[in-house]
């Protein structure tokens, strides 16, 4: 652990909060997702943030995916998206949630993020068991068992 986030604590302010979590998921800069919930089929997932996102006349969706459409223009990650996603809402109150894109265009990764049942056991325990063995300084774990996230940050 750095200075930086030994010195953040339940009373620092947001916005040193936010430069530690932007530096321990760190990835694209130019792009990030934002977690959808579908009303009508429950279905849920991330899809990349864009400008032109449901604006009459530009925005084709659903008849053309984003991934097809030529008019995407992505948003980068900045300060207020981290906010809004540690607050759990958007400016205008609706629930928010931002995925990091981690491989970089170079192909380089800040983080690892591992979640493994370990009810079920398997492949993704391994993963974790190893990766702990590897670097276990630099490992952090949330949620209690059967389900665990751990986060490995270095630049590999």
């Amino acid at each position: 652990m750095d200075r930086t986030e030994s010195n953040v604590h339940l009373q620092s302010p947001s916005q040193a909060k936010i430069a530690l979590f932007r530096s321990l998921f760190r990835g694209r800069d130019d792009v990030y997702a934002r977690r959808f919930e579908s009303r009508k089929t429950g279905k849920s997932g991330y899809a990349p943030a864009c400008a032109n996102e449901w604006i009459r006349g530009v925005c084709e969706r659903p008849r053309i995916k984003c991934g097809d459409c030529s008019k995407r223009r992505f948003l980068a990650v900045t300060d207020d998206v981290i906010r809004c996603h540690l607050s759990g809402r958007d400016d205008a109150g609706l629930p928010f949630v931002a995925g990091v894109y981690p491989m970089l265009r170079d192909e380089a990764c800040f983080f690892l993020a591992v979640e493994a049942n370990l009810a079920s056991g398997g492949v993704r325990a391994c993963v974790v068991t190893n990766a702990w063995k590897s670097h276990p300084d630099q490992l952090r774990q949330i949620k209690p068992k059967p389900l665990r996230r751990v986060w490995h940050h270095r630049r590999v």
